[in-house]
């Protein structure tokens, strides 16, 4: 039974930490709190407070209590039928919780229901070991642990025909014309072909690989199923981003249309060319960002938001780029037009219509660290640059008392909990 490594959620769970350092040239602000916030120290969080009931338990899974913050995203320990994960960011529990009642779904389809024999009794998990998943906690919040941290800990970073994803399908899959049948299949089931949940990609493979060989469609499989496909899964985060792409599209067909999309909106050759060549992007999450950069249509310098893009290097960096677009493009779209994009360190900030600086950022839980103080530093810079007026920061998540008493003393205008204004999320 595939387990989740530990030791790379801790890694990945230090991308968003690795964009908030400095150069020591950027002068401080010159809103300097009297007696400066000591910085914080990781803490856990309990995951009965902090989420909504559909995903701290369903027929499928289980959250454990205990939530490890880094500074900037949870990182969840989830018991399930399909064994035990380690989730990185709320809304990726979301996402995965969508998955579990997809992968319940497949298993009736084709009989697979032994699949979680052994881990699951009654709604309690019996994985053994599960304790182990996180093995040492960090030390100070500077050592993030999850791959969103890292891009904190970059701030002070300079901004100085694409291959496949390394999330597609293999050339033989596609040539037979299994690939696009798996893709049928996710569609049907509403997950994405091309997830990073190797439990669910094992499911999937199996159903499709059945249909393939039987010549059953996706469209045949629903009537499999009691109540059909659309009535067992459903999306518990309140909205099915996946609409948004059309999954029964060829990975390669999506890429050149993305780069056609990219070219109309005057994206500079080398910030193109290096964003459409980073293989960890899912040919979804490529496609996604893409449309939500398109559709701030008038907003200029999205080269500087692929440039960003163009660093990440694992699921939870991609993930975090897609959904910062995403908030920027609800931004743009239900609260003021935005004019463009600026360098705030190594990370994208936004000059809105009415002349504010507006960051975006999906954290779960952002506290005061020295990476984030250092990214006032970046702030002020790029406050200097531009005719603004003020800073707006907009987070999915909550902020910390330390943190948020750090930052209106720079008088920043701090608005939590923004996803269902953003983007229509009901977590």
């Amino acid at each position: 039974m595939p387990r989740p490594c530990a030791f790379k959620a801790l890694a990945a769970a230090c991308f968003i930490l690795a964009l908030f350092a400095v150069p020591g040239s950027v002068q401080a602000l010159p809103f300097v709190s009297p007696k400066p916030e000591p910085f914080e120290r990781p803490y856990n969080l309990v995951a009965s407070r902090i989420l909504p009931p559909a995903l701290l338990s369903g027929p499928h899974h289980r959250v454990e209590e205990a939530v490890q913050n880094d500074g900037y995203v949870n990182v969840y320990r989830v018991r399930s039928r399909y064994g035990p994960y380690l989730v990185t960011s709320t809304a990726l529990l979301a996402q995965r919780v969508d998955e579990f009642a997809a992968m319940a779904a497949m298993d009736k389809a084709s009989g697979a229901q032994e699949f979680g024999k052994g881990v699951w009794d009654g709604g309690v998990s019996l994985v053994m070991g599960v304790k182990n998943l996180v093995t040492e906690p960090v030390k100070t919040l500077g050592d993030a642990a999850s791959g969103v941290g890292k891009l904190f800990s970059r701030a002070g970073e300079s901004m100085n025909g694409s291959p496949a994803s390394k999330y597609e399908d293999s050339a033989g899959a596609k040539l037979t014309g299994f690939a696009a049948s798996r893709r049928e299949y996710a569609v049907a089931y509403g997950v994405d072909p091309y997830s990073a949940n190797q439990p669910m990609q094992e499911r999937l493979r199996s159903v499709a690989g059945a249909g393939y060989a039987g010549g059953l469609t996706a469209t045949g499989l629903k009537v499999l199923i009691p109540g059909g496909v659309g009535i067992a899964v459903s999306s518990v985060g309140g909205v099915n981003w996946l609409k948004e792409v059309d999954l029964a599209l060829p990975p390669a067909e999506l890429r050149m249309q993305n780069r056609q999309m990219l070219e109309s909106m005057g994206v500079q050759d080398k910030a193109l060319t290096a964003f459409m060549d980073n293989a960890e992007f899912t040919p979804t999450q490529q496609t996604l960002l893409v449309k939500y950069l398109n559709d701030m249509r008038r907003a200029g310098s999205k080269s500087e938001f692929l440039r960003l893009a163009a660093k990440v290097a694992d699921q939870d960096q991609a993930n975090f780029t897609v959904r910062m677009d995403r908030m920027y493009a609800g931004y743009h779209r239900v609260v003021s037009a935005l004019r463009g994009f600026t360098p705030v360190g190594a990370l994208p900030g936004a000059v809105s219509g009415d002349r504010k600086l507006v960051l975006c950022f999906p954290l779960d839980h952002l506290c005061w660290t020295q990476n984030l103080s250092d990214l006032t530093k970046s702030v002020e810079a790029a406050l200097e640059r531009h005719d603004v007026i003020g800073v707006e920061l907009w987070l999915t998540g909550t902020i910390s008392p330390a943190a948020r008493k750090a930052l209106t003393a720079r008088k920043w205008t701090i608005r939590e909990k923004a996803g269902k204004e953003l983007m229509g999320e009901s977590m």
